[in-house]
């Protein structure tokens, strides 16, 4: 239990850093300057990639979720919500369509895997 625990507090943490990181304007220039800044969110990212959707099994459902949840993040920036526009200053961002693609990729591999050859 304590393991699942940390490994919670770890996705929240690297959640609010990447709510942080949206919120930076010029986010690629910082993260050429100062690559350091994301170290945890992509640490986190590589760790739920891995306890998700390349271990061969079901899976960790709360990897699963952060995943899912930056995913809507990234792709919630394609759309207009009438508030504040700030909130789009990165939707453009190469850094953040290389974030997507680095989860989608394996989801949809793991997605079809799921669904279209089942056990």
């Amino acid at each position: 239990m304590q393991t699942t625990i940390a490994l919670t507090a770890d996705y929240t943490l690297a959640e609010a850093q990447f709510v942080t990181l949206l919120e930076l304007e010029n986010l690629d220039q910082q993260l050429r300057q100062q690559p350091q800044i994301a170290e945890q969110f992509e640490a986190a990212i590589e760790q739920a990639l891995n306890a998700t959707y390349l271990s061969g099994g079901e899976g960790d459902e709360t990897a699963h979720r952060f995943l899912q949840r930056v995913l809507y993040r990234i792709n919630r920036l394609k759309l207009f919500w009438y508030d504040d526009l700030r909130h789009y200053t990165n939707e453009r961002s190469p850094y953040l369509m290389q974030i997507r693609e680095r989860i989608e990729t394996p989801w949809q591999q793991w997605n079809w895997l799921r669904w279209m050859c089942p056990p």
